[in-house]
């Protein structure tokens, strides 16, 4: 794909994510809570007690700073959402979820974009974490209740403070594929 497709198919999903921001009200400061939508067999909205059980530790040195996070990989929380890479099928439906993408929003409406299959061991490199612990302690009060940390990104561009939201797109919907 060339870049410029690459770029106008990054700012058609952003466009249709904006929407989805506007509800930054996901979470109260008694229960803080993530929501997980879009084009998902079942959205959620997830608090730390329902996202612990499925918890790992990670280590992510960061502008010098080594520390140690607790959060779910994001590849983990798509599935518990119903999201599958779909059947190894014919061309037209194969492996149809890797045709999605998830946008990652924080309370300041900054956003990042994952391709869905990057985030998964068996397709992609990218490692992406929903954290709410650093170095067993609540997060610092200026990276919110949510952070996604991406410790296999260099620079650190698609890691997010205050994270509120992750919306699945099937990209399908915003680029159609060329027949």
């Amino acid at each position: 794909m060339c870049t410029s497709r690459r770029a106008s198919l990054l700012a058609i999903v952003l466009a249709a994510c904006a929407g989805s921001s506007a509800s930054r009200g996901a979470r109260s400061p008694e229960r803080p809570a993530v929501v997980v939508d879009g084009d998902l067999a079942k959205p959620t909205t997830f608090s730390v007690s329902e996202m612990e059980p499925l918890a790992d530790d990670v280590e992510w040195e960061h502008r010098g700073d080594r520390h140690r996070y607790r959060g779910v990989a994001l590849d983990v929380l798509l599935e518990r959402c119903g999201f599958s890479p779909g059947p190894d099928s014919p061309a037209a439906d194969k492996l149809s979820g890797w045709r999605h993408v998830v946008v990652a929003s924080a309370d300041d409406g900054y956003q990042a974009v994952f391709s869905c299959a990057e985030l998964f061991p068996a397709v992609g490199k990218t490692r992406a974490y929903l954290v709410w612990l650093r170095d067993g302690e609540a997060l610092p009060e200026r990276s919110g209740s949510f952070r996604l940390v991406v410790p296999s990104d260099q620079p650190a561009a698609r890691s997010i403070y205050h994270l509120v939201r992750l919306t699945v797109v099937d990209a399908r919907r915003v680029v159609p594929p060329a027949r």
